[in-house]
């Protein structure tokens, strides 16, 4: 399958300067030879109708003009194609006659056969657009990355420059406007010198190589159909001249020259005169000069031969025979012949960059390549899918906030380095919408040390990784399964260094699920030595209190926690069914930055779910829009719900919680939490705004039982890597830059008596709280529409801690301790 943008070992760059026929890539084929250059005398052949052939005395070509298409007939005249057809019949009949059978004395009873057979020939020939590159852009139009299997960009004849058309008519075909489709000069001439060895001259219009162009076009890289449009035989160039006859009645000539102009191969990867005009001389071709389109008209003839770059002084003297010949035209003056030819070539080339390796955005790029590779909305198959991606000629406008994006890079360069044993990888949703808005990954694009391509912000289906537990993280959405079920943000539960005794629970589908004496235990920390005591369920959050979220996974039950993260958008990177065991609520199941992050826009969204998306909109070549995937967003989990969940998630981020440093700038609402898995193998830090869900992971994405401890990241020494010291300071860098000026949103505000439950107070006893609450556990402070109390830190809370996290996620296949 072709995908010139992915991951091939040469960068996804496709070789430009190999036209040779043994190749399967369909470059253009232009002339079999040079007229001008033959050294072959030439013959004279009787031609019946000759006067369709002869040039008026002292004529010259009409297209000298500065409008091409000003002169000469828009359509040939009737006369026109009776003379194109009855000539090419009589120039078959001879070639049979004169070549095919040279013994045998009966050329005109040949030539009558072949005439009546030429006639059965088939005429139509589909004329579909040529490949053209497809477009990549972020969602303010700047131009991302670019696609094809040929680099081409069709442009209207009216957006080339005259002088373009007047040189390409010269050397190629200066009787254009003057015949139907075949030369019979030209053609006679090489019937004649070709008739007494088996090689061939050329004798082919420009119809009669678009034709070839065409048919090779056709053949959608098919090597046996891309052979019979190059074979040098009667039965070829017979049918060739047969579908030039057909192409002249129903297409306008400077429709033609458009077409032909817009699919031959100029060299060096470029197909079509914008795309070789933009690759050598870095300009649109309706601004090339004199010097510069007789440089162009040259290559087409041979174009790796003539490429100007690998043979400069081959290019120059070709150069330079075309603007003779437009001198011998009238087209130009003789001191506009002296001085371009005084000129060098002038060239100011640009790379033709294909595919994601030379993006800016390469990790977005390639997740946009695996979405359209995957969803049939975009083909049947998916060598289909790759064909509209490489060869329509799509404009693709996709949810990249170009801010975002920089403030993404930023932030994981400043804490980071691609050559760290560890990696890094954000990714940020936009709640509501679905919209990918940035997508970073801390190693580079590629292969090699410091490089990968293997985007670990997302699902394995998309280029990425098969997932990273996602640690304390996951227990936003055992607090919002509790929520539900009547337990209130102040429901207490002793929560004790490590606890034992849980009782067998049930899975999704019904099945018994044994404790095997699962026995988890909490982080411990200066403060608490891992023994909280009993305290409240915001307090567990804001603490990552691995025994009171145990617990409250118990009370609530595996299931309904399981149905709420599923609710959410929470599943595998790596397409299975979830683990469901007990120890599912400290983030045991292997996930993407970009589920979690989805999952959280979900609770930022009032419980609106949507599918992550990654295009706008998509227009094809012919400026008609085509469909693209749906964010299919729908209430998944009650408002109420979400609100009071984002509403436990604020206090993370407030003095005392562990989220505390990542407080955002200028006081905008945020909530957020950490997430550190057994032994510091993955930490996390993910949140949210109205705005923005973003989350970040941090790792060793090779070995998945590396411990993160007195190591060096981003140049900083860290005795010990948790949620809030690397991915923390990274989503907060990256959250400030990208909502700096933004609005200052404010989040629904959460309703009281979802706050305060139906569950009654929980345990009584009291418990190293560093977060106190009304009674009435009334929403927060500062949110409009509501009479709340304003909250105040306790007293052993200290003004500038940042309590640390460490999650007990255990492989499920195993019983381990938990912390």
């Amino acid at each position: 399958m072709r995908t010139p943008w992915g991951r091939r070992p040469n960068g996804g760059q496709d070789n430009p300067d190999n036209p040779d026929e043994s190749a399967l890539q369909s470059h253009t084929v232009n002339r079999e030879a040079d007229e001008e250059s033959s050294t072959k005398p030439p013959r004279r052949l009787r031609v019946p109708l000759g006067r369709a052939s002869r040039r008026r005395p002292g004529s010259a070509p009409r297209v000298i003009t500065p409008a091409l298409g000003t002169f000469g007939p828009v359509k040939p005249s009737r006369r026109t194609y009776a003379t194109g057809f009855m000539g090419v019949c009589a120039l078959s009949g001879a070639l049979v006659a004169g070549i095919a059978l040279p013994v045998v004395g009966t050329g005109a009873m040949t030539a009558k056969h072949f005439a009546q057979d030429f006639q059965a020939l088939p005429s139509d020939l589909e004329t579909r657009p040529p490949a053209q590159a497809s477009v990549l852009l972020a969602s303010d139009g700047t131009r991302i990355a670019t696609f094809f299997d040929e680099n081409r960009v069709n442009v209207p004849l009216d957006h080339i420059a005259p002088i373009m058309k007047q040189a390409i008519l010269a050397i190629e075909d200066y009787r254009f406007y003057e015949h139907g489709g075949i030369d019979l000069k030209g053609t006679a001439r090489a019937f004649v010198n070709n008739r007494g060895d088996n090689s061939t001259q050329g004798g082919s219009t420009l119809t009669q190589q678009y034709v070839k162009n065409l048919l090779i076009q056709l053949s959608d890289g098919d090597p046996d159909k891309i052979a019979a449009a190059r074979a040098h035989t009667v039965k070829r160039k017979v049918q060739e001249l047969k579908y030039a006859l057909e192409i002249e009645k129903k297409m306008p000539k400077d429709q033609i020259l458009d077409n032909y102009l817009n699919i031959s191969y100029f060299g060096s990867g470029s197909y079509g005169i914008e795309a070789a005009s933009r690759h050598y001389f870095s300009k649109s071709s309706n601004n090339l000069t004199l010097t510069e389109a007789s440089l162009l008209a040259g290559i087409v003839r041979s174009p790796s031969a003539y490429d100007p770059i690998q043979h400069p002084d081959a290019a120059k003297d070709r150069r330079d025979v075309v603007l003779n010949r437009m001198r011998e035209l009238n087209y130009i003056t003789v001191d506009q012949l002296n001085k371009a030819k005084a000129e060098d070539l002038g060239l100011r080339p640009s790379a033709n960059s294909n595919g994601c390796t030379t993006s800016p955005v390469p990790f977005f790029c390639d997740y946009i390549t695996h979405v359209i590779l995957n969803d049939p909305v975009f083909g049947q198959s998916e060598q289909e899918r790759a064909d509209l991606l490489s060869r329509g000629g799509l404009t693709i406008r996709t949810t990249l906030d170009m801010k975002a994006q920089r403030a993404t890079d930023q932030a994981i360069q400043d804490k980071t380095d691609p050559t760290d044993k560890v990696a890094a990888a954000l990714a940020s949703v936009e709640p509501g919408t679905g919209k990918i808005r940035a997508m970073g990954v801390s190693r580079e694009y590629g292969t090699g040390k410091g490089k990968t391509v293997i985007n670990y912000a997302t699902d394995y289906a998309y280029g990425g990784s098969r997932g990273f537990q996602d640690g304390s993280t996951h227990k936003v959405f055992t607090t919002a399964a509790a929520l539900a079920e009547g337990y209130g943000s102040e429901y207490k539960i002793d929560s004790p260094y490590s606890i034992g005794g849980f009782h067998a629970d049930r899975n999704c589908q019904g099945k018994r699920v044994p404790a095997d004496g699962w026995h988890p235990k909490n982080f411990t920390d200066d403060q608490t030595n891992g023994v909280f005591g009993v305290i409240t369920m915001r307090e567990g959050l804001r603490r990552s209190v691995n025994s009171f979220f145990a617990q409250m996974e118990q009370k609530v039950g595996l299931c309904d926690v399981v149905q709420m993260a599923t609710a959410a958008g929470i599943h595998r990177a790596d397409g299975k069914p979830q683990h469901e065991f007990l120890p599912y609520t400290l983030g045991i199941n292997e996930v993407s930055p970009l589920t979690v992050a989805d999952s959280y826009a979900t609770m930022a969204a009032r419980g609106v779910h949507c599918d992550p998306i990654a295009i706008e909109s998509m227009i094809g070549r012919d400026g008609k829009p085509l469909p693209v995937p749906s964010a299919n967003c729908k209430q998944a989990i009650d408002p109420k719900v979400a609100d009071a969940t984002v509403d436990i998630m604020r206090s993370v981020m407030e003095n005392g919680g562990y989220g505390f440093k990542m407080d955002l700038n200028d006081n905008r609402q945020a909530g957020g939490k950490t997430g550190t898995t057994n032994n510091n193998i993955a930490v996390w830090y993910s949140g949210i705004t109205p705005q923005l869900a973003t989350s970040v992971w941090v790792g060793n994405p090779d070995d998945y039982n590396y411990k993160m401890g007195d190591m060096t990241i981003g140049g900083t020494f860290y005795h010990l890597v948790v949620g809030s010291k690397v991915p923390g300071p990274i989503w907060k860098e990256m959250m400030d830059a990208a909502l700096a000026g933004a609005p200052k949103l404010q989040f629904h505000p959460a309703d009281a008596a979802t706050l305060h439950g139906t569950q009654g107070s929980g345990d009584s006893g009291t418990g190293k709280m560093t977060y106190k609450y009304s009674d009435l556990a009334l929403p927060k402070i500062g949110d409009s529409g509501d009479t709340s109390v304003k909250v105040k830190s306790s007293k052993k809370s200290k003004k500038n801690a940042a309590p640390t996290d460490t999650t007990a996620s255990t492989p499920v296949t195993t019983q381990s301790k938990q912390r």
